[in-house]
């Protein structure tokens, strides 16, 4: 018997709704990556299948397709999906596990995390607690 190859991804994804990183993992075996991929990016991007589809001029259905390996895109596609989910066409396909993240994505996430250091800053300082190389003693 054959064993089958399998990798297992784990992702920080950034929850927009909840404004905090969660862990997700995926098992991935042979011809899984793409679909798993695309539903992982579509997931971080925040949309439902219905929303994709509107996005890059389809239907439901067929984003539904892709993401249960019934059907592969076309290139051109490939190529929109990427553009719309700001993610390269080499993460979808598993070449790389970087998805190269928009900066628009990165600045919003930077922001966010600015954010809620200072409010943690903030809270240090009320609280009066002193915390060494972090927060001196005043």
């Amino acid at each position: 018997m054959k064993r089958r190859k399998v990798e297992i991804l784990s992702f920080l994804v950034y929850d927009r709704n909840n404004y905090e990183f969660v862990k997700d993992e995926y098992v991935l075996g042979v011809g899984d990556v793409f679909k798993k991929r695309l539903r992982l990016a579509r997931k971080w991007s925040g949309l439902t299948q219905e929303e994709l589809a509107i996005k890059v001029n389809s239907k439901k259905t067929t984003i539904s397709n892709y993401e249960t390996g019934y059907s592969t895109p076309s290139i051109e596609m490939l190529d929109l999906l990427c553009d719309v989910l700001s993610v390269s066409s080499d993460f979808l396909l598993g070449r790389t596990d970087e998805p190269s993240l928009s900066s628009s994505q990165v600045n919003h996430i930077n922001q966010d995390l600015l954010t809620k250091i200072d409010t943690a800053i903030e809270i240090l300082k009320e609280s009066k607690e002193c915390i060494p190389g972090i927060l001196p003693k005043e």
